[in-house]
C-alpha cells in the first residue's frame, strides 16, 4: 500500500502479484546470473573510458538553461501566488522534476548538468574547491530534499517548498560565486544525482527534528555494504574495496526508484500538467492498471539487482586474485540478496 504520506504528493495502491512469485522470481534471477557470470565472465569487460562510439552532436546548453530558468520562475510563481488547493507547484517539483529526473537521466545522461540554470553564472572561481569536501554537500542536499518529501509534516505545502528552494538556491549561488562551476559538479544535489544515474545511460561521456527512519535506513544500508565489502576483501586478498564497488549499487537504486515512483509519475504527472496549464481535464486514475504497475515495480527491482550483480562481478574479476575472484563475490551476492529481500518486503508491506 502506497499511502499519501509516502510521497510529497499523491498516493496509490498497487501490487496484485503474489508475494511468493515475486521473491521466487527475484532469487532465481540472482542465482542464475551469479552462476552464469562466474562461469562465462572471466575477464573485466567494462571499459567506460574507451567504450561506445562518438556522436558528433552538441546541444545548445545556454538556451536550454534559460528555458529551465523560466520554468523555475513559473514554478516559483505557483508556489508564491497560487491557490492553497489545486496548486500546481508541488506537482511540478515532486512529480515532473524529482521523479522525471530519473528516467530522463537514465535515458539521456546527466541532463541536469545540461539544464542547470546556475551554470548560466560566470565560471570565475575565487579559490579552488577543496578536495576534502568531496560530494558531501550534494549528499546533504539530497538528504534534505528526501526528508522534506517523505518525513516533513506538510511536504506539499507551498511554504515548505519555498523554504527549501530558498536554501537550495542560496547554497548554489554562494558556492558557484566562490568556487565556480566546480561547485555545481559536487555541491548541487540534483546535478550530482542526475550525473550518477546518467552513468547507466546509453548516451554518456567518456574520459576524453527527531532521528527519523530515513536516517536509520541509510545507516543500515551503509553498514551492511561496508561489512560485505570488507569480507569480500578478506576472501579476495584485496583491501579498500568499498569505494570501488559503489557503482554496483547505482542500478539497484534506480530499480527502487522506478518501483517506488512509477505510478506516481504516470498518475500525478497528469495532474501537474493539468494544473500548471489550466486545462479543463481530469486525471485518469486508471491510465495504467494495477497489474502493469506491479509488473513494472517487480521487474525494476529484479533487473536492477541483476545489473548490479553483473557490475560487481566485472569489478571482482578485475580487482580480486584470479583464484579467489568467484569466492570473493559470495559476500556481494549475499548483499544483493539482502537488498532484494528488503526492497520486495517494502514493496509488499
Amino acid at each position: 500500500m502506497t499511502g499519501v504520506l509516502a510521497h510529497g504528493v499523491g498516493g496509490r495502491s498497487d501490487l496484485p502479484i503474489p508475494v511468493f512469485y515475486a521473491y521466487a522470481g527475484a532469487f532465481a534471477a540472482l542465482v542464475v546470473s551469479f552462476l552464469a557470470l562466474g562461469l562465462l565472465w572471466a575477464d573485466s569487460r567494462f571499459r567506460g573510458d574507451r567504450a561506445g562510439r562518438v556522436i558528433p552532436l552538441r546541444l545548445p546548453a545556454r538556451p536550454l538553461r534559460v528555458l529551465t530558468s523560466l520554468t523555475v520562475a513559473y514554478t516559483l510563481g505557483w508556489l508564491v501566488a497560487g491557490p492553497a488547493n489545486g496548486n500546481a507547484g508541488p506537482y511540478l517539483v515532486y512529480v515532473l522534476f524529482w521523479v522525471g529526473l530519473v528516467p530522463a537521466s537514465l535515458l539521456f545522461g546527466p541532463v541536469w548538468r545540461l539544464l542547470n540554470p546556475f551554470r548560466l553564472l560566470p565560471d570565475r572561481p575565487r579559490r579552488p574547491l577543496p578536495l576534502r569536501i568531496g560530494y558531501w554537500p550534494a549528499a546533504a542536499g539530497l538528504l534534505a530534499f528526501t526528508w522534506m518529501e517523505l518525513v516533513a509534516p506538510e511536504p506539499a505545502a507551498p511554504a515548505t517548498l519555498l523554504v527549501f528552494c530558498l536554501l537550495y538556491g542560496t547554497a548554489q549561488l554562494a558556492g558557484t560565486l566562490v568556487y565556480g562551476h566546480a561547485w555545481l559538479s559536487r555541491g548541487d544535489p540534483f546535478e550530482v544525482y542526475s550525473t550518477l544515474i546518467g552513468r547507466l545511460s546509453p548516451l554518456g561521456r567518456r574520459a576524453d527534528g527527531q532521528l527519523v527512519g530515513l536516517l536509520a535506513a541509510i545507516a543500515g544500508v551503509a553498514v551492511l555494504y561496508g561489512l560485505c565489502l570488507g569480507l569480500a576483501g578478506l576472501i579476495g586478498g584485496t583491501k579498500g574495496l568499498a569505494p570501488r564497488f559503489a557503482h554496483s549499487l547505482v542500478p539497484i537504486a534506480i530499480g527502487y526508484l522506478i518501483a517506488h515512483y512509477f505510478s506516481l509519475l504516470v498518475i500525478e504527472g497528469q495532474r501537474a500538467i493539468i494544473l500548471s496549464l489550466g486545462l479543463d481535464a481530469t486525471v485518469d486514475q486508471n491510465a495504467v492498471g494495477p497489474a502493469t504497475i506491479a509488473t513494472v515495480q517487480v521487474l525494476a527491482i529484479v533487473i536492477g539487482h541483476v545489473v548490479g550483480v553483473v557490475a560487481a562481478h566485472d569489478r571482482s574479476v578485475r580487482l580480486l586474485r584470479p583464484d579467489r575472484a568467484v569466492a570473493g563475490q559470495i559476500p556481494l551476492f549475499v548483499l544483493m540478496i539482502c537488498y532484494t529481500i528488503g526492497g520486495l518486503t517494502l514493496l509488499f508491506a
